[in-house]
């Protein structure tokens, strides 16, 4: 067991939830929790399994298994609510869309937590496709991560700016969330269909609002607006159930 803050693995473990630097440098991601770590065995390369207990998973093999003291896990993991069980695996890669399912986009979304409550939304009404347009935090911070409940891990993903989004999807049937436009209950829900997210606080960019049609949650109550996620998640619900 390493007792030693200064141990070298201890300190790129860290570096490596901070920094989406040291992330891409190590095509690393690091995820917690086991349940989530559990499941992720089953699909994603492990480097290394990190735990404070002595329980470890049956078909894990020896040389990816690392175990650390209570407090270096809480350095290793940031804050204490964790349940002891870590792990380092090798980045998932951006793949090819799913032409059957619908395609979420996502601009300027900046907040972790809103991302990883976007991305949780997604997957549970469905969409299996998700592209990221510039300047939105990203995918493998271990907030949005934690916040998608492992979501991030279950959609295919691509990003880059609008003319690689142009490449990336094949769909005519586009719609951007916004404050104005149709009633989101009255779109067309037939075929592949692919639906934007502007940021939380400035919206939809000027080359988003022109990118498809414009929906919106009509809104009986006195305020002026929802908060990004739960207006998207409205959206993607009508989008596949409504």
């Amino acid at each position: 067991m390493i007792h030693s803050a200064n141990n070298p693995t201890i300190v790129q473990l860290a570096k490596i939830r901070t920094s989406k630097k040291m992330r891409e440098q190590l095509q690393s991601v690091l995820v917690f929790g086991e349940k989530i770590v559990g499941e992720l065995l089953e699909v994603l390369e492990i480097k290394r399994y990190i735990t404070m207990h002595e329980r470890v998973p049956k078909n894990l093999s020896r040389e990816h298994l690392f175990r650390v003291s209570p407090p270096l896990f809480k350095k290793i993991a940031g804050q204490a609510t964790f349940d002891g069980v870590a792990a380092e695996f090798k980045m998932p890669t951006s793949q090819p869309f799913d032409a059957s399912s619908n395609i979420c986009v996502l601009d300027r979304i900046s907040d972790p937590g809103n991302m990883g409550t976007l991305i949780r939304s997604a997957c549970a009404f469905g969409f299996k496709n998700l592209f990221l347009l510039p300047e939105c935090v990203d995918l493998f911070n271990d907030k949005v991560i934690r916040a998608s409940c492992g979501g991030v891990f279950k959609l295919k993903w691509q990003r880059g700016d609008y003319h690689a989004l142009e490449k990336a999807i094949k769909t005519e049937i586009r719609y951007v969330a916004d404050l104005e436009g149709i009633a989101i209950d009255q779109i067309k829900k037939e075929g592949q269909l692919a639906l934007l997210i502007g940021n939380e606080a400035e919206g939809v960019s000027v080359e988003g609002r022109k990118w498809g049609t414009r929906v919106t949650v009509p809104m009986s109550g006195p305020m002026e607006s929802l908060n990004a996620a739960t207006a998207a998640s409205i959206c993607m619900y009508e989008c596949c159930h409504g």
